[in-house]
């Protein structure tokens, strides 16, 4: 029975003539089938691709997977194309074929389908498969495949094959259909992987045209279809935040449709495409750096999405900004002072300037004068206003005093922009000295004050340079442009969630998913309230009173129209007899122009800044899409920042500085927060803002702004509030009563005025005046730590002398309270905890609460163990107790020395200039002692340290080894050396040195870059790490070499032992013949690394060479047991060759021998004696004339003379210690230690 079956199968591929079905078996089996398979095709659906029409009168191929023979499984596959365009999304395939009549058929259930890649005109990497699916078949042996999932490809060529799965025994076997020719595309292909019908070649895919089939063989095609849709959506630009963009402006591009970035993506302006300037990109949202665009005053902007489809052209204008603004000097004002710092702006982003040129002229002259270029722009800037949130800004200090007096001058300033553009302004001002105009002094002026506090006043210093100046008058000023920021500080607006309140509508149905409006405004309302303390709303609880506007403004399942929430909070203040202002309702909406740049516009960030400089809080309407593309709205509360004035002075002109972040209170979370407003967007959007975490998409925007703000009454230009009568020039301290002035931000000028009536303003001031006002606040020595270890809270609530009482929750329970001022508190337990304060004066109190100030967290604790003598020192724990003499004192009567590159503990010397822990710092110690040192506190949260170019002390931050080979795959060419501090291992990556394969923790070392980097530690959850002790094992013929952290590292390269054995040890020698550092050869291939210890500090015998001294090299002979000289030869390029350098480099190329080794004849000519002495020394010797310096420990001279010997100095004025005498000679230098006791 299986010979049989074999046979028919072994027939499968054999050719009948054209009226027989090609199936291959023989004739005896196929009588009953005839002619070719029948075409069905299927239902009228989204064709994608067909090749049906044409059927083949040569039969068809098996492609099939046979359970019970699977040698003779096997498999067509045929190419189609995906055009350039979007991508295809396939949803259903219909393949033509027949089964095989004669043999027990059974119909096919489920059959494997295939999608592969192109590779060279041939099935490729497989995309796509489909095991076992479901088919639906006619009768005939037509297929139709529903796919379980969408397959979507992109625009390229691509193989498609099916393989119905069925046992040959049950149910026999199917083929697939061709087409007749012209081949479409390439020919199909069809493989045997297990072998079974012996076509070689098989194996793999094969060209159907190459295996050796009977009979024809001319259509090369397979019968297939492929259904679905065109996928994605097309990409649509809504709007840009700005259509008059300038050069190097970045825009922002809203719309859908842009799907992911990806290669060919673009942005196509007049049809040039551009992919580098694209600095973001998502489904909704485009940044975009506008090129500079050469002659171009419009042009047509699109997005270019990953299949080359182009969005809708939307037209820009080009702006070409040309004006310098001149921000703290007016036209016309009068310079009095001797100098001035001048500070500019333009309407393009800072980055976008180069430099700024600064010149002036006198009136009448044609030349200009140099004052200064600025290159950096760094200076401060004391404007929002071009644009809002610039930050730094460019200027320059002017030195006009021998500048003629009482002339004019103009001052022009010119910008480069990185085009090459340049911009100007130019303005005109008058040098006069001795003006009549009063200059205002900031110093000891008091610009606020409170109607509570019995005759509080305000305080003006002001100075009269003129001698004719009579009278200082003061009187109200217009404000020119949007007010600048007042406050700095969050506000504490109240918390409410709106889910935990039950808000009803009409028919009593809960609404409460759509009561964020009354909420927001309910928020504001009772941070207003707090101004009045008989007001109605004041008295109420939050969220009574967003249940009251709920209701008067008809909140429902849809939620509240605008105009209903605005009209019942205007008539909640109206009908609160406590409120005795009347209150201006602003709200603005944000209005983007698809159209020509800036019609119909309005961008509601001025609103915002406007609102918040004027210390009102804001109801802001925020908008974003969902994933589906509905678009979300939400109320939320905003406040500008608020507790403590904050001025910026430049001139006689008062700004304050515009901050980039505002408090939020957002009733769906009830939470308070700090949230970034992108001010240049149009409209301006939210960032890290999701209106719903689970469906948000793309960034929030800000749809409407509600501003609410007691009206002001309008003052006249030059209307007298007071006038002082003064006796010349002179400095002069004037109060005006607060309770002559309104309330709220005043704008006074300040006058002189001369006996003949003449007036003239120097100085307009912003000041405030109001109803007094607890505003609380505090912060803490630390916001994370662990438990039982205390944090010490500090209270900066405004107006302290007034604040009677504290109430502290440290928001872990009944136990965390406080009624101290400036307490400190130990938590129990760890996690995150709110933490709040009560001040009270006694008849008014305030709230701030700052959720999740505190963190817990369980303590980490480290165990360094020192031995004695010199080594790195460093830890991956954050300390709790910073101080170091803390940290050190159990082991601090072993310390010796402990320094880094900012300060030193030199205990014997009573020196100390660090006083915390650093952990981002290493640090080089000396222990007289074998010492553990135990430290207890919190992980470092980062794990990188920076580092500059040149040598730097790098800690080990991590808890497990770090290899030396992490830090140069991260650091890259700019590692040049690592090396241990006081110890013979190094990482030199250029010399092939290798001997620190890994640092430790608990332990520094030394690092050079050839230019500044960082390095990050990776995570690594090892608790703990033994340090290993690395021994220098070399046979030793000289003396005991004592390391320091001063060294200087000698590479012998591999060629220069080419004369020595595996055994020799070569050692370096100061000019006492004493050895300073050796190393044993172990590998005649590799480079030999050479440490050379300089001098100990600490040690008061000279132990190592100074700088400055001649290096020597010895060589142990081992098989000889003889010692011999060296002679080295350097490379040059290296600049430390011959002589100690502390962390100096060499490299020796060659070694000579000497068979001598002499003695330094000059050290034996010199003795000095006493040694150690009490600071005076003889000094002895047989040359004459010397030359004597000393220096002390940090290098300083403090003797420097020549002399003939014998000689005596005296350094008895010198504290105890350390120092180093040199004597040089016409037969050389001489070095020694000094020791004053």
């Amino acid at each position: 029975m299986k010979t049989t079956i074999y046979a028919i199968l072994l027939g499968f591929f054999l050719y009948g003539n054209q009226a027989d079905c090609q199936t291959g078996f023989p004739k005896s089996s196929i009588e009953k089938h005839a002619g070719q398979p029948g075409i069905n095709f299927p239902d009228n659906r989204a064709v994608l691709y067909e090749q049906l029409s044409q059927p083949s009168t040569e039969g068809a191929i098996p492609s099939q997977m046979f359970l019970d023979y699977p040698t003779y499984t096997c498999q067509g596959a045929d190419d189609f194309f995906v055009p350039e365009g979007m991508p295809w999304e396939i949803e259903s395939l219909f393949f033509s074929g027949v089964f095989l009549e004669g043999q027990p058929v059974g119909l096919v259930e489920v059959a494997n389908i295939y999608f592969y890649g192109d590779a060279g005109n041939m099935p490729g990497t497989e995309v796509a498969a489909f095991y076992e699916t479901p088919v639906v078949l006619t009768p005939d042996g037509n297929l139709d495949v529903t796919l379980p999932s969408h397959v979507v490809l992109p625009q390229g060529r691509y193989w498609l094959s099916v393989q119905p799965v069925m046992s040959f025994a049950n149910s026999g076997q199917w083929n697939w259909a061709r087409q007749v020719q012209p081949t479409i595309n390439g020919e199909f292909h069809w493989q045997n992987p297990g072998g079974g019908f012996g076509y070689p070649g098989t194996e793999t895919w094969q060209m159907a045209s190459e295996i050796p089939w009977p009979g024809p063989n001319e259509d090369l095609n397979l019968s297939f279809g492929i259904y679905g849709f065109i996928s994605g959506v097309p990409s649509v630009i809504t709007h840009l935040s700005c259509y008059e963009p300038y050069a190097g402006q970045n825009i922002r591009v809203y719309g859908e449709g842009f799907g992911g970035f990806a290669e060919g993506c673009a942005i196509d302006i007049d049809g040039v495409q551009y992919v580098d300037e694209i600095t973001y990109w998502s489904e909704n949202e485009i940044f975009f750096d506008l090129p500079f665009l050469d002659g171009m005053s419009t042009a047509m902007f699109s997005v270019v999405t990953e299949f080359t489809a182009f969005s809708n052209p939307v037209e820009i204008v080009i702006y070409q900004p040309t004006e310098v603004y001149f921000l703290n000097i007016n036209e016309n004002d009068i310079l009095s002072g001797d100098s001035l710092f001048i500070s500019v702006a333009a309407e393009i982003d800072q980055d976008m300037i180069v430099r700024t040129v600064f010149l002036y002229r006198p009136e009448g002259s044609t030349d200009w004068n140099f004052i200064g270029v600025d290159t950096v722009g760094a200076a401060p800037h004391y404007s929002t206003i071009y644009p809002i949130g610039t930050g730094d800004g460019w200027g320059i200090w002017w030195d006009y005093r021998d500048i003629e007096d009482d002339q004019a001058i103009s001052i022009n300033a010119y910008m480069q922009t990185i085009f090459g553009q340049w911009l100007t302004g130019e303005i005109l001002v008058t040098i006069d000295t001795k003006p009549l105009a009063p200059v205002f002094i900031p110093d000891g002026s008091k610009l606020d004050g409170g109607l509570a506090i019995l005759k509080d006043s305000l305080v003006f210093n002001v100075e009269a340079k003129n001698e004719d100046t009579e009278t200082i008058e003061f009187n109200w000023q217009p404000w020119f442009g949007p007010s600048p920021g007042w406050w700095d500080i969050d506000r504490g607006l109240d918390s409410i969630n709106q889910m935990d309140i039950a808000f009803l509508d009409k028919e009593g149905d809960t609404v409460s998913h759509m009561a964020c409006g009354p909420c927001a405004m309910a928020t504001c309302l009772k941070w207003l309230a707090r101004q009045y303390p008989n007001s109605d709303i004041g008295n109420m609880t939050t969220d009574s009173l967003a249940r009251k506007i709920a209701r008067d403004a008809g909140t429902d399942s849809t939620g509240t129209s605008s105009a209903n929430l605005e009209k019942a909070v205007e008539d909640a203040l109206k009908n609160d007899d406590g409120i005795t202002d009347d209150f201006e309702i602003t709200t603005t909406y944000n209005k983007t122009s698809s159209n020509k740049a800036g019609t119909g516009s309005h961008n509601v960030s001025d609103d915002i800044a406007s609102g918040l400089r004027d210390s009102s809080d804001v109801v802001l309407l925020i908008y974003q899409k969902t994933n589906g593309g509905d678009t979300l709205g939400h109320y939320v509360t905003a406040s500008s920042y608020h507790s403590q004035i904050h001025y910026g002075w430049q001139g006689d002109i008062e700004f304050a500085i515009q901050t980039s972040h505002v408090g939020f209170m957002d009733p769906a979370t009830g939470h308070r927060t700090d949230k970034k407003i992108g001010w240049d967007s149009n409209p301006p959007t939210i960032e890290d803002y999701d209106l719903h975490p689970d469906s948000s998409s793309g960034t929030a925007w800000v749809h409407s702004v509600t501003t609410i703000k007691p009206k002001k009454d309008k003052r006249n230009n030059n209307t007298l509030i007071a006038s002082f009568p003064v006796n010349g020039a002179g400095n002069y301290s004037l109060k005006l009563a607060c309770a002559d002035l309104p309330e709220g931000n005043n704008i006074i000028g300040v006058f002189g005025v001369n006996g003949l009536g003449d007036r003239a303003m120097g100085s307009y001031i912003r000041c405030v005046n109001g109803q007094y006002e607890l505003v609380p606040y505090f912060t803490a020595d630390r916001d994370t730590c662990i438990t039982e270890f205390p944090i010490n809270f500090t209270d900066l609530s405004m107006h302290p002398d007034s604040i009677k009482t504290w109430q502290w929750n440290f928001g872990d329970g009944a136990k965390g309270t406080s009624d101290e001022r400036n307490p400190s508190y130990i938590y129990d337990g760890t996690g995150v905890f709110d933490v709040s304060l009560i001040v009270s004066d006694g008849h008014t109190s305030d709230t701030i609460a700052r959720p999740g100030f505190i963190h817990i967290v369980d303590a980490v604790e480290q165990s360094i163990l020192k031995l004695q003598g010199w080594s790195g020192l460093s830890s991956f724990v954050a300390p709790v107790e910073p101080n170091i003499q803390n940290i050190l004192s159990d082991t601090y009567d072993d310390l010796a020395i402990m320094q880094n590159f900012h300060g030193v503990i030199w205990p014997a010397e009573d020196i100390n200039t660090l006083e915390n822990w650093d952990t981002k710092s290493g640090y080089k110690v000396k222990f007289t002692e074998n010492v553990t040192i135990n430290l207890r506190g919190i992980t470092a949260a980062d794990q990188s340290v920076d580092l500059l170019a040149g040598w730097n002390i790098l800690p080990v931050l991590s808890q497990c080894p770090m290899l030396t080979q992490e830090i140069q795959d991260q650091l890259g060419s700019s590692l040049v050396m690592i090396k241990e501090i006081a110890g013979y291992l190094a990482f030199w990556p250029e010399f092939g040195v290798s001997t620190l394969s890994h640092l430790a923790p608990g332990t520094a070392y030394m690092i050079m870059l050839s230019e500044e980097g960082t390095f990050t530690f990776p995570d690594c959850d090892k608790s703990s790490f033994e340090d290993p002790v690395i021994a220098v094992d070399a046979a030793n013929p000289w003396n005991e070499v004592v390391p320091s952290p001063n060294s200087h590292l000698i590479c012998l390269l591999s060629e220069t032992l080419k004369s020595f054995q595996i055994g020799d040890v070569i050692g370096v020698f100061d000019p006492r013949d004493k050895c300073i550092g050796l190393s044993e050869i172990k590998d005649m291939r590799q480079n030999l690394l050479l440490v050379a210890f300089g001098d100990d500090p600490t040690s008061f015998s000279q132990g190592g060479l100074i700088e400055g001294l001649p290096l020597s090299f010895r060589a142990f002979i081992s098989n000889r047991n003889e010692i011999i000289k060296l002679i080295p030869e350097y490379d040059g390029s290296l600049p430390d060759a011959g002589t100690f350098k502390t962390n100096g480099l060499s490299v020796v190329k060659n070694l000579n021998f000497s068979l001598t080794v002499p003695m330094n004849g000059f050290n034996q000519r010199i003795n000095i004696f006493p040694n150690p002495a009490n600071g005076t020394f003889n000094i002895h010797g047989n040359v004459s004339k010397v030359k004597i310096q000393v220096f002390n420990v940090f290098g300083e001279a403090i003797i420097n003379h020549k002399t003939m010997l014998p000689d005596k100095i005296d350094i008895s004025g010198q504290p105890v210690g350390v120092y180093f005498i040199k004597i040089v000679s016409e037969h050389g230098n001489y070095f020694e230690k000094l020791i004053v006791e």
